[in-house]
Order: structure tokens, then C-alpha cells, then sequence
């Protein structure tokens, strides 16, 4: 768990270390050391030496800037009327902030709450609310009340590498499994209501920027790799979704809804842990690599070359010369090698 001042000081450093334009839209008075105070719109630089007098300016929404998404984690389940009412009120104005920084919140309550909308399946609740929590760019959670779904959360965020705030009653004491979650977590607490307001807007100020920053770096990951390989490997092996997940066994068992999820969403709502990869993995009888990693025919063909190019080495300051026909010989050789290490009898 880290303070304001922390933050503060981890926003310090990065605008510090940026390069000239990367700071365009945002500034602070860096340079005299003072506290993260809207000053101007831009960053003045002079040579080498970086005169930084700009910060995070971005209350305001623009039409030009990254947008965000958020989640709003929070106790729904076994309130009394008092207290949802309070939770709803206090929803409706982190949301309220949360726009004004042109981060759009989604809100459980509007969506799988289990006394408005009790119509929704468990399993739905489960793999909606979850995609939602590794596909957004921040969770936000209210601590005023015990909740399992919260604690869900936190570890889905947790695993997804999602930083989180974490707002709590300045009565209530946090839980150090909350505060002890490993990455960029923050805590807010507060007394009053507009004092929450003031410091949630603060920190939403002090850390777009890292939210921005990690948003496009895990871009990357929008994409389907790892279940399409996997699709790819059962359609090989002539299995149906099925029939692989008949296979696996009771101590780790994938369901066929399980298994359509992992092969049709992408890498980062999947986001299979190690274990499960491992697991279907052995259920394929395939390799993990051959699962997660994008290039793998490129790994293959580079290493094979390697090969090939050591074996041009050799031959031809052995025997001074190296045809074509060489080299086909070696790549022949090769195959068969390869088919006696799988197992083929007949490679040819």
C-alpha cells in the first residue's frame, strides 16, 4: 500500500525521466521541488536541462485524451436499506468524479445487483462482472462493508495487474490482505463525504497518467493467442469441447463453458493462470510454449537455421565447398531426427 505522498513522489520520478513531448498536456513546478499544483498546460525544456513546469491538469474531460475505464467494487449483498442507499450515494459521486477525468466507472449495482436483477444466472455474474474487472484500467473499492464479491475482485485485479484505490471510513480499519496486495494500490480515508470527493479527485489527477501509460502497454494483450492455439491444438487432436473437457480430471476440472471462454475472448479477459495452462496444456499434449507464445513458428524456424548455418560452417571448412544439395541432405537428416525424438516411425 502506498500514501498520496507516494504517489506523488512515483509521478515525480516519471515526469522527471520522460523525454522532451511526453509530457505535453500536463505539468507541475517540478523544478522548484513543490508539491503537485496545477501551474501551466506545458513543459519548458532548455537543452539538457529539463525545466518541468506543468503537472497532471486534467479535471476537465477532453475530447483528445485516452479514455479509461473503471471498476467500482463494493459490498451488495445483505444491506440494509440505510446502507444501500448510502452505497448508492456514494457510487453516484465517485462516478460523478470519475467522469470528470474522462474515466467511464462501471457500476455492479446497475448490472448483476442481486436484489435488482436477480434474474441474472451466478455464472453470468461471475464471468461478467470478472471480465470487467481485468479489462478495465482501475478498480475502486468501497471498504464500508464485508464482502466476498469485493474480495473477488481484488484478487482478479490483483492477478490482471490492475492498479487499485481503495476508499475507506476513517472508523473502519482496513484489512491487511487488502493493504498488503503486492502494486499500486492506494488508500483513501476520509470523514466527510466532500472531503472524499476532494482527495479521490486528487489522486484520479495524480495517477491518469500511470493509468494512460499502462493502458497502451497492455494493448497487446486485446488479442486472441492463446485461445485460438488452444482451439487449434483440440481441432488437431479431433476432440470437441466436450469431449476434452470430459477428460480432464475431478481435481481439475474445465467445463465446456470454461473452455468456450478461453478460446473465443481474448488474452487479457482469459488470463489463464499458470496452472490452468498447465493443465490443458497436458490434456493436448502440447508444450506451453506452444500455447502462449506468439511467434513460435518464427522460434522454430530461427532455431533451425542455427542449426543449418553451423552445419554450413562445417562442411565447408572440411571439404571447401557447400551446394544446395548439402544443405538438403542436412534439412532431411534433420526431420528425421526430430521424427525419432517425437516418436514417428516414418517421417518421409
Amino acid at each position: 500500500m502506498i500514501t498520496p505522498d507516494e504517489a506523488e513522489e512515483v509521478l515525480r520520478e516519471r515526469l522527471m525521466a520522460a523525454q522532451p513531448g511526453e509530457t505535453a498536456g500536463v505539468g507541475t513546478d517540478l523544478a522548484a521541488g513543490g508539491a503537485l499544483l496545477p501551474l501551466f498546460d506545458e513543459a519548458a525544456w532548455e537543452g539538457d536541462t529539463r525545466t518541468v513546469a506543468t503537472t497532471l491538469r486534467s479535471i476537465a474531460p477532453s475530447h483528445d485524451r485516452v479514455a479509461l475505464d473503471a471498476y467500482l467494487a463494493c459490498a451488495l449483498t445483505g444491506l440494509d436499506s440505510q446502507q444501500y442507499q448510502y452505497i448508492s450515494l456514494l457510487s453516484d459521486t465517485i462516478n460523478s468524479i470519475c467522469a470528470a477525468q474522462g474515466i467511464e466507472l462501471y457500476e455492479p449495482r446497475k448490472v448483476t445487483d442481486p436484489s435488482h436483477h436477480p434474474e441474472v444466472d451466478a455464472s453470468d455474474v461471475f464471468r461478467i462482472d470478472r471480465d470487467r474487472v481485468v479489462t478495465s484500467d482501475l478498480l475502486v473499492v468501497l471498504s464500508h462493508h464485508p464482502s466476498f464479491g469485493a474480495g473477488q475482485e481484488l484478487d482478479f485485479a490483483y492477478n490482471a495487474m490492475v492498479p487499485i484505490i481503495v476508499i475507506v471510513p476513517s472508523d473502519r480499519k482496513l484489512s491487511r490482505m487488502v493493504s498488503g496486495i503486492p502494486g499500486l494500490v492506494i488508500q483513501i480515508s476520509y470523514t466527510e463525504p466532500e472531503q472524499l470527493r476532494g482527495e479521490l479527485a486528487r489522486q484520479l489527477e495524480l495517477i491518469r497518467p500511470l493509468l494512460v501509460q499502462r493502458k497502451l502497454q497492455f494493448a497487446k494483450h486485446d488479442v486472441n493467442i492463446v485461445g485460438d492455439r488452444i482451439r487449434r491444438a483440440r481441432e488437431s487432436a479431433g476432440l470437441t469441447r466436450a469431449e476434452l473437457a470430459a477428460a480432464s480430471t475431478p481435481e481439475a476440472p474445465i467445463t465446456e463453458g470454461l473452455l468456450t471462454h478461453w478460446e473465443e475472448a481474448s488474452d487479457r479477459e482469459s488470463n489463464l493462470s499458470l496452472i490452468q495452462l498447465r493443465e490443458i496444456a497436458v490434456l493436448l499434449n502440447v508444450t506451453i510454449a506452444e500455447l502462449v507464445e506468439p511467434n513460435l513458428d518464427g522460434l522454430y524456424l530461427s532455431f533451425v537455421n542455427s542449426l543449418l548455418d553451423s552445419a554450413d560452417q562445417e562442411i565447408a571448412a572440411r571439404w571447401g565447398r557447400y551446394t544446395s544439395a548439402d544443405r538438403q541432405r542436412i534439412v532431411l537428416r534433420l526431420i528425421e531426427r526430430f521424427g525419432i525424438e517425437l516418436g514417428i516411425d516414418d517421417v518421409r
